[in-house]
């Protein structure tokens, strides 16, 4: 306790020497500085990194060294030194005021950031919190820096509490804009608000829509890449993945990183983060030999030294960027190529960019020769003869920002030194004393000009925001044309789109519309249904009025069926006229004359009939045709009952006291013929009255097709009909069967008997087939059993009476009745 105690007081004592004398034991930042009447703060990352040191808290820590030099980045220190110095010689803009700067390289450090704004609050090149170490009033007018948004929002805290100015020339970070927690904060170049939606309209316009995303883990990477993803999801983009780089990068992330790319599919990956953080990322790329890729380059790091490493060409080779719009600085391209270290010996700097450029050392005392390699500076090299790649002396970009943050300081101090009192901008309309001025009233006559980004104008008319140059571009090694990045191919016109279960929106199955479904673009998320009068052509691209269908005499089937019809008319003819020519012969007289030649009438009729049902449906034809054929076939079938009934009565009376003899030769089978077809007329005529049947077209019946057919407004009639056909052959069935005993000389009741069963066997399997279809196959179907059941009666009665008339005649006289009569007789 009491050791406690001790140390305690000693670090007590330790800070009141310090806050009573203001001494500090830390040693000077190295800076460049150049004298001036007012000092103007620059913090630029001249090196990339900080050298790794161990400290093991016995000893003084070492000042900080950094490496690897930035030609790119010095150029902002040269920006500064030929702003001051192009100032300094122009006598309107300050006069008797000269101006010069203190320049501390930040190494890409927040902590070397933080400790060199704090020796710009402290003077003397040395660190105190909230103490100036200087006896004379403070000149400073305002801090030029940092370049990383990370950087910068570190020092905008500390400057902010005093409201003293600072001017970032890269920070582009969004967030920077809050004047409640950066109130001094300002800068020369625009935020990356509208970076996302360039970057999206870039994608867009090569139709890129599976992208992945990296992303620095730091405020400007975060802040940025979410801003991006919202915008992307807003536009229809998806991200394959979205990784964060850790800083400095660690072998597990790289690791985890590189399996991401590797498993995706995706050809474009945008990298939101600086040069210095992506360098790591970049070579072990490399080093797994992915190529292929389009990155796409937010912020600053595209004109980047990055693409002068030629192991990296191979990977980078076709990257897209987002950088600053590069205007000119009068004179600062033939400033770039006259500089020397003789000339500047203040400049820490010039001498590392010399040997760094050249790839040559400088001899002291200090210095290492190494190695038989080693190339000694002399200061005769000449910066003219460097290759742009090495020195870039015409493209600018962000150096243009420095010297504008200078020149923006140089305006607010020249507001100060020609203000007129009374006139004055502070209480009591005063100025400010240009001898004593306050930090915070150098902001006062400060303003932050947006600067037009790249060839992106967030302001520009919708369409045109956007320009781009597709044949300036070279795409990969591996590409020769725009490389598609999508998780799926697009969907071709006739199919749309599917998701796929739990995954992004952009990756989907393709199927195919529907039919009577068309889809007539490319990438389509839904089909479009046909008007009910079209359908969709083979394709799926286009709907197509649909085709008038019905049973045709053009058609294989409707010339089949028709064909059919008229062989089996002509037949029916034949056999007519083979009675008529042989009327008087035992046989036709011995199967009643008269019925006969009814029947075969109403037989040519049936078939003729099939002509009704066959081309397309007229009000006429759709009116008669069913009736037509229930009255026709009921004539038919009462005909063949009545012969059956004639038969019977026939031989029956010739049995001794037979009561049937007084029915021989009377009028009941004209009768039978006569109320069969009546009540058949009689249920058609009322069918014909009650639903009369007209034309119409049914859109439903085929698919992409529309069918022409006769309403069928009442199924009841229609299989009433059939039912009373049914019974009227079920009787002539059932007096047939009873009178199968008869003599076989004149006995045709056999016969009649098959072409019942052939008849009904017909219209049974008739119904559940038409039921089953539709449109013109029904009525090919009604067709078919009206022709089948006619040849059946037709072949079943009179194919064997004419066998015997024509191929037979010595069968066909009354001898040779009488005789097999009596030959069945004894039997």
């Amino acid at each position: 306790m009491l050791l406690a105690a001790v140390r305690i007081l000693w670090i007590m004592a330790r800070v009141v020497r310090v806050s009573s004398s203001c001494q500090s034991e830390n040693s000077s930042l190295p800076a460049y500085v150049k004298k001036g009447d007012i000092m103007i703060g620059g913090l630029i990352p001249v090196h990339e990194k900080i050298v790794k040191q161990t400290f093991t808290f016995k000893i003084k820590p070492p000042n900080r060294t950094c490496e690897k030099f930035y030609t790119e980045k010095y150029q902002y220190v040269l920006a500064m030194l030929f702003a001051v110095e192009a100032i300094n010689r122009n006598p309107l803009l300050l006069t008797n005021v000269t101006l010069g700067f203190e320049v501390y390289d930040t190494c890409y450090s927040d902590a070397a950031a933080i400790h060199s704004a704090m020796s710009y609050l402290s003077g003397k090149q040395t660190s105190v919190p909230n103490y100036s170490c200087t006896s004379a009033p403070p000149r400073l007018a305002a801090v030029v820096g940092d370049s990383p948004s990370s950087g910068s929002v570190a020092i905008a805290r500390i400057l902010g509490l005093t409201l003293f100015p600072q001017i970032s020339y890269a920070s582009a970070l969004p967030s920077l804009a809050d004047k409640t927690q950066f109130p001094s904060f300002l800068r020369t170049v625009g935020t990356v608000d509208s970076q996302p939606a360039a970057v999206v309209q870039m994608i867009r316009h090569f139709n890129w829509s599976w992208v992945g995303i990296l992303a620095s883990n730091n405020d400007y990477g975060n802040q940025g890449s979410q801003k991006l993803q919202s915008e992307m999801l807003k536009n229809g983009i998806c991200f394959a993945f979205s990784k964060t780089l850790s800083i400095p990068p660690t072998k597990d992330n790289l690791n985890d990183i590189i399996r991401a790319i590797h498993k995706s599919m995706t050809k474009v990956i945008v990298l939101y983060a600086y040069a210095t953080e992506l360098i790591a990322l970049l070579q072990a790329v490399t080093a797994e030999k992915i190529v292929g890729k389009v990155w796409i380059a937010i912020g600053s790091w595209i004109p980047s030294a990055v693409f002068t490493q030629r192991e990296l060409w191979a990977t980078l080779n076709g990257t897209i960027g987002l950088a600053k719009y590069s205007s000119d600085i009068p004179g600062f391209g033939n400033f770039l190529r006259t500089i020397h270290p003789s000339e500047y010996p203040n400049d820490i700097f010039i001498k590392d960019f010399w040997g760094y450029v050249f790839a040559c050392k400088w001899v002291d005392n200090s210095t290492s020769l190494s190695g038989a390699n080693v190339t000694i500076c002399t200061g005769k090299e000449e910066l003219s003869k460097l290759d742009s790649s090495e020195y870039n002396t015409k493209n600018f970009r962000l150096a243009v920002s420095v010297y504008n943050a200078i020149y923006a300081v140089a305006h607010a101090i020249h507001n100060m030194i020609f203000c007129e009192n009374g006139n004055g901008p502070f209480v009591n309309r005063t100025c400010a004393d240009i001898d004593h001025f306050q930090p915070w009233q150098v902001s006062h006559d400060m303003k932050g000009d947006m600067v037009k980004v790249g060839i992106f104008d967030d302001w520009g008319p919708a369409g045109e925001k956007l320009v781009l140059s597709e044949n300036a571009i070279t795409w990969g090694d591996k590409y020769t044309q725009v490389p598609t990045s999508v998780c799926c191919n697009s969907c071709l016109p006739g199919y749309r789109k599917a998701p796929r279960q739990g995954e992004p929106f952009c990756c989907y199955d393709c199927i195919s519309c529907s039919d009577g479904e068309i889809s007539n673009q490319t990438g389509a998320t839904d089909c479009m249904r046909c008007p009910e009068d079209q359908w969709s052509n083979d394709n799926r691209v286009k709907c197509i009025p649909k085709t008038i269908e019905f049973l045709s005499y053009e058609e294989p089937l409707g010339i089949a069926l028709s064909s059919i019809s008229s062989f089996c008319s002509l037949l029916t003819v034949s056999v007519l006229c083979i009675f008529i020519r042989y009327r008087d012969t035992p046989l036709v007289k011995a199967n009643n004359r008269s019925l006969s030649y009814l029947l075969l009438v109403a037989l040519l009729m049936c078939f003729l009939c099939s002509f009704l049902f066959i081309g397309r449906p007229a009000p006429i034809t759709c009116l008669i045709r069913q009736a037509v054929f229930g009255t026709i076939f009921s004539l038919c079938v009462s005909s063949i009952f009545a012969k059956t009934i004639t038969v019977v009565i026939a031989f029956s009376a010739t049995k001794p006291n037979s009561p049937l003899r007084k029915w021989v030769g009377s009028s009941i089978p004209n009768s039978m013929i006569f109320v069969g077809s009546s009540i058949q007329s009689v249920i058609c005529t009322c069918w014909v009255m009650l639903y009369p049947s007209s034309p119409e077209l049914n859109m439903k019946a085929s698919k992409g097709k529309i069918t022409v057919e006769c309403t069928d407004d009442s199924v009841l009639f229609f299989y009433v009909t059939l039912v009373f056909l049914g019974f009227l052959a079920i009787l002539t069935l059932a007096v047939a069967f009873l009178a199968r005993n008869l003599p076989d000389g004149f006995n045709e009741t056999k016969f009649i008997t098959f072409s019942m069963l052939v008849f009904t066997s017909v219209w049974i399997s008739f119904i559940p087939a038409y039921v089953s279809t539709k449109g013109k196959y029904m009525v090919a179907v009604e067709i078919f059993a009206i022709l089948s059941s006619s040849l059946g009666l037709l072949c079943c009665i009179f194919a064997p009476k004419c066998h015997i008339i024509i191929l037979r005649p010595h069968m066909n006289t009354r001898e040779f009745l009488v005789a097999r009569n009596n030959a069945t007789g004894r039997k």
